[in-house]
């Protein structure tokens, strides 16, 4: 990023986005909403896609009154749902926890979205590929099968209420680089720190996210994904996005958490709460990028606070 944006790549790269989106706003103070975000999503800080008529809304709003606005209301959120206050809500699946089911998908499939990879993902920080964009790549019955399998195994059987469909604009294929090959690449392009699916509006709604590997050897060579099983209750305004010092702040909280790295091959799913914590896991010796599928499961009642354009056709019936 250039001086004259008023943050370097790494300050960005160390703070969630609504704190980078204030900073921008502090060092801009006569830009509108959108030219702030906009901004910041030329440093791979990829917001969410907002309809024309939201977008001319946010050209009319000053960025930085409403990105202190929106700061003072996290701030507040934060105070109102602390991390280790008893939920209040049932979890389909254990908050810290994670399942790994071996094999979901085959290998045609992995070979089939391993090369669309190759060919759409190549070059490092290239976003994250909305899988329903593209037609052909995997038949919409056979993630039903996925995740009918994973709903299957779960340890306690979904509330009689429950009602899952798939999230269809958070279905990705995302490529992952080794950190020697993204040194100039922040944001969540490409490998996160510490953070939460979950956003402020859908906090502890319950919601699955099922990450499906398509190389052997995550883990080792290849970029994997490292948890902390501290059980929260809530999304944290403050380390739920983006957060480099969260071990020693939940170490406070939840002495005994400990963290935990995945191993995982092709085909393989790795199945966890949109509250648990999780990161990029890397190392020294890997070197090669890894590839994966992602899909958020929630239930229908709760969808529409997921994303803030919502509609019924964002839904997936599991059938």
């Amino acid at each position: 990023m250039q001086a004259s944006e008023g943050a370097s790549p790494t300050s960005l790269h160390q703070e969630p986005p609504h704190r980078a989106l204030l900073r921008m706003a502090q060092s801009h103070p006569d830009d509108s909403l959108l030219q702030i975000m906009d901004r910041i999503d030329r440093l791979t800080w990829q917001t969410e896609t907002f309809s024309d008529a939201k977008k001319e809304v946010y050209a009319r709003v000053n960025g930085l009154v409403a990105m202190q606005r929106i700061q003072s209301e996290l701030d507040r959120f934060a105070t109102d749902f602390p991390l280790d206050a008893e939920p209040r809500t049932r979890q389909w699946l254990r908050t810290g926890a994670y399942l790994h089911l071996r094999g979901v998908i085959g290998t045609d499939t992995i070979a089939k979205l391993s090369a669309f990879c190759d060919e759409h993902l190549s070059a490092p920080g290239a976003p994250p590929i909305r899988f329903f964009d593209h037609a052909g790549l995997m038949a919409r019955v056979g993630i039903g099968a996925v995740v009918r399998l994973v709903l299957d195994a779960l340890p306690e059987t979904l509330p009689a209420s429950a009602d899952p469909v798939i999230l269809k604009k958070r279905v990705l294929l995302r490529r992952t680089f080794p950190n020697e090959q993204m040194k100039s690449q922040w944001g969540n392009s490409n490998n996160q720190l510490w953070h939460q699916d979950s956003n402020a509006k859908f906090n502890d709604h319950p919601m699955l996210t099922l990450w499906i590997a398509l190389q052997d050897t995550l883990g080792g060579v290849r970029p994997s994904l490292e948890f902390i099983d501290a059980e929260v209750a809530y999304f944290s305004p403050t380390h739920g996005d983006y957060s480099a010092d969260l071990p020693e702040y939940l170490a406070g909280l939840f002495p005994r958490a400990r963290t935990s790295q995945i191993f995982a091959a092709a085909g393989d799913c790795i199945v966890f709460n949109g509250l648990t914590f999780h990161e990029t896991f890397t190392a020294k010796h890997t070197v090669q990028h890894r590839d994966a599928l992602l899909v958020r499961v929630l239930d229908r009642a709760a969808a529409r606070d997921f994303s803030p354009e919502y509609s019924e056709a964002d839904v997936l019936c599991i059938g």
